[in-house]
């Protein structure tokens, strides 16, 4: 009988204890990117490049790659969570192709890059003003542009709302608010029911990063950013984050603003998947918004 209850007292001390930790661990698990170093440059299209470093103002070093190009003007790449520069590559092609300077960098915890933590766009808006202020003291760039894909994206609104040394802003398959996202895409990350764990793992989050997700509202930063051109490209199939994120953005934003719903599009660049309607959409975008 002794035996019998000190094993339940202990099932009853020890199975809480465990939970707990395995909890603990599933928050953390979602607070680290996976790292996936570089593979190859942009040697491999004989484009000439620079190998970049730049540091944060909270101290980070950021890994980039710059590929000068002909145009004053210029677009920074930002790729989205799990992945690196790399993932910009079709982008950073046509672009390049079309005679426009790029800058792709690594976000912090992500490739080359230092940290070891995911922010959800909050302190990734560092890495992006980083770049930004490389691009701005280079004598042969005279206009900026920033595109961000999912996570990048959301660092790309944080990070140039309110700077005017952009011209313009091109957001793709991103989230219009981090507590949204989170509801939308939490069952692509987590095997348990959203509720009651996605209140309690966003909670344990915010202890352990020391931020609020109510920090994190693109559609409410894009509601006060001084008025410039805008592009937001969304799946219309995306199972992340519905394009119900690019309709809400897009409302919220001041003119000069344009949406391009993409058919048969999932959670993927655009560029990627339909690389001649990128040249023509966006290519054309970047013309006319950088013409005024």
């Amino acid at each position: 009988m002794k035996q019998f209850k000190m094993v339940i007292i202990s099932f009853l001390i020890g199975f809480p204890l465990l939970t707990c930790i395995a909890f603990l661990l599933l928050v953390e698990f979602l607070l680290t990117p996976y790292r996936q170093p570089t593979q190859h440059t942009p040697s491999q299209w004989n484009f000439a490049y620079q190998d970049i470093t730049l540091t944060t103002q909270d101290g980070v070093a950021i890994s980039g790659w710059y590929i000068p190009g002909p145009r004053l003007e210029a677009m920074l790449l930002v790729h989205g969570i799990h992945a690196n520069r790399e993932a910009m590559s079709a982008e950073a092609y046509n672009l390049h192709l079309a005679g426009y300077p790029v800058v792709m960098i690594d976000l912090r915890g992500h490739g080359d890059s230092g940290y070891s933590h995911l922010t959800y766009g909050y302190k990734e808006a560092y890495d992006v003003t980083a770049a930004i202020d490389y691009m701005s003291s280079l004598p042969e760039i005279k206009q900026i542009g920033v595109m961000g894909h999912s996570l990048g994206g959301a660092a790309v609104v944080r990070a140039v709302a309110h700077d005017d040394r952009v011209k313009l802003l091109i957001i793709q398959s991103s989230y219009n608010s981090l507590n949204e996202g989170i509801d939308d895409a939490f069952n692509n990350f987590v095997p348990l029911p959203k509720w009651p764990f996605a209140p309690m793992i966003t909670y344990f989050a915010e202890l352990r990063t020391g931020l609020d997700v109510r920090q994190m509202d693109s559609a409410r930063d894009l509601a006060t950013m001084r008025p410039r051109p805008l592009l937001i490209i969304h799946g219309k199939q995306d199972p992340m984050f519905p394009i119900a994120h690019a309709r809400r953005m897009f409302a919220a934003a001041p003119e000069p603003k344009y949406l391009w719903e993409v058919d048969n599009l999932v959670h993927l660049n655009v560029a990627i998947v339909y690389p001649q309607a990128f040249n023509e959409k966006v290519l054309l975008f970047l013309q006319e918004a950088f013409a005024h």
